[in-house]
């Protein structure tokens, strides 16, 4: 088990370091500056925002991936449809009635101060911590 898991962790970290030796390479390509230093103007960036994906087994990476695209989404709900629907009113144009799911509730059950990270924080810290006493404690709140 101690060898399959550090097999996984080699393997996360060998990719982590390739892909961002690619996109530093590509950004250098791309502005001609084969230094690294970039500015602000220029970068490139990879977004998946497809929606949750659900495997076997979902490992904290995925969680925070679709953790991701959720505030993404917020972002995207909160721009488009709460402030332009309150300039169009401002301005007197009828829209008529538009909804969209809001998850801000989930967010903020997944990353709010003393819910679900905050509590994987603390419980790492804890001796003896085990997957079974955090979820009990996620089960008990």
């Amino acid at each position: 088990a101690k060898a399959k898991s550090a097999r996984d962790s080699l393997a996360k970290l060998l990719y982590q370091r390739l892909f961002s030796w690619l996109v530093q390479r590509c950004n250098a390509s791309l502005t001609g500056n084969a230094g690294g230093n970039f500015g602000k103007a220029s970068f490139i960036g990879v977004l998946d925002i497809a929606g949750f994906e659900s495997f076997e087994v979902n490992m904290l990476e995925q969680l925070y991936i679709n953790l991701s695209n959720e505030k993404l989404q917020q972002f995207f709900n909160s721009h488009v449809f709460k402030s332009e629907l309150a300039d169009y009113e401002a301005e007197g144009v009828p829209v008529g009635s538009v909804t969209f799911q809001d998850n801000a509730d989930v967010l903020e059950l997944i990353e709010g101060k003393g819910e679900m990270l905050s509590m994987l924080d603390d419980e790492v810290s804890v001796p003896k911590a085990t997957d079974a006493t955090y979820v009990s404690k996620i089960v008990g709140k």
